[in-house]
């Protein structure tokens, strides 16, 4: 039996449980397209779609955008305006995730 005197322990109690359970599941979908909701309002509302590429116990990296070129004219010099090759990358505190979507497939 846990006692809580406030409504300040309970969503501390509540905090680190749901960041301590919600790694290993992110961790499972590592290489995987991801939509990832945060508490947030304004454009973040809609979400963040992207791979999901690293999870650490505070954060995430999801590739957001990917390059819009020509592999093979990036390489051989012809086209200057790829760009960053990695695409745009999105850093999300676990602590603001409130939902994650995913296929199973």
């Amino acid at each position: 039996m846990i006692y809580i005197k406030d409504y300040h322990s309970l969503n501390s109690l509540v905090a680190q449980h749901s960041s301590n359970t919600i790694q290993p599941v992110l961790d499972s979908l590592r290489g995987k397209t991801v939509t990832v909701f945060v508490e947030g309002g304004g454009a973040s509302g809609n979400g963040f779609t992207g791979i999901l590429i690293e999870v650490f116990s505070d954060r995430v990296t999801l590739i957001t955008k990917l390059p819009n070129c020509n592999m093979h004219n990036c390489r051989n010099g012809g086209n200057r305006s790829c760009g960053n090759l990695l695409g745009t990358r999105t850093v999300i505190m676990i602590d603001v995730i409130c939902a994650v979507i995913y296929s199973e497939r």
